[in-house]
């Protein structure tokens, strides 16, 4: 693999290059019609919820449970755990169940509502990650200047 976008860092080695794209917002979804989701003001108001967890970065992770905890509460368990965020959506959209995912991933879903309950805690980078001898031809260049990076 020459290039791959990821919030996962682990294994990173000298022989690959690094750029961070963006910073992500994270926040609690659910289907656009859950009125528990609607009308929570904070974390507490989710507690007995039913959640969906996917693999987080582990400084996602401990934010996510020191959020929970000054909300005066556990981190929720997960009834469903997976990595497949086309699952995960699927399942958002006609449940009753919660996730916590990216905005970028749900804004544009009008049968989903995404709220920051973490009051903007919950950021994680996005980075490019490539290596260091792939070669780079003109396709390559195009991608890496419309994300901002040098080849």
């Amino acid at each position: 693999i020459d290039l791959a976008i990821s919030g996962q860092l682990g294994g990173v080695v000298d022989s690959i290059l690094l750029d961070q794209l963006l910073v992500e917002q994270w926040g609690v979804v659910g289907c656009a019609r859950n009125a528990i989701l609607a009308g929570a003001k904070n974390l507490a108001d989710l507690a007995g919820q039913r959640w969906i967890f996917g693999r987080n970065t582990p400084n996602l992770d401990a934010a996510i449970a020191e959020s929970f905890i000054d909300a005066g509460m556990a981190a929720p368990r997960p009834r469903i755990v997976t990595t497949q965020g086309l699952a995960v959506i699927n399942t958002l959209r006609s449940s009753d169940y919660l996730a916590i995912l990216p905005r970028s991933m749900c804004e544009a879903d009008e049968s989903l509502r995404w709220r920051d309950l973490a009051h903007g805690q919950w950021k994680a980078p996005l980075f490019l990650m490539r290596r260091k001898r792939a070669l780079t031809d003109s396709v390559l260049k195009a991608l890496l200047r419309e994300f901002g990076v040098s080849a």
